[in-house]
């Protein structure tokens, strides 16, 4: 099963250290500065997964644009 824009952004809040401007933070996909990335990334998985553009992202094998991962 391909993976979800819910499973991306999950995946981002792994404890992983970011630091922006000399000060942590604390979750990216809420931060100003990514949290529109991210979203759009997780907008790309969401459609990989089930969307009208499944062929397009996963031509013929259903795998996903990232691999199935």
């Amino acid at each position: 099963m391909p993976r979800t824009g819910q499973d991306h952004l999950a995946s981002l809040r792994d404890g992983r250290a970011v630091w922006l401007d000399g000060e942590p933070v604390k979750d990216i996909t809420e931060h100003p500065a990514f949290r529109n990335t991210a979203r759009s990334i997780a907008d790309l998985y969401d459609l990989a997964a089930d969307g009208p553009a499944r062929d397009v992202l996963t031509p013929g094998t259903g795998a996903g644009f990232h691999g199935g991962r």
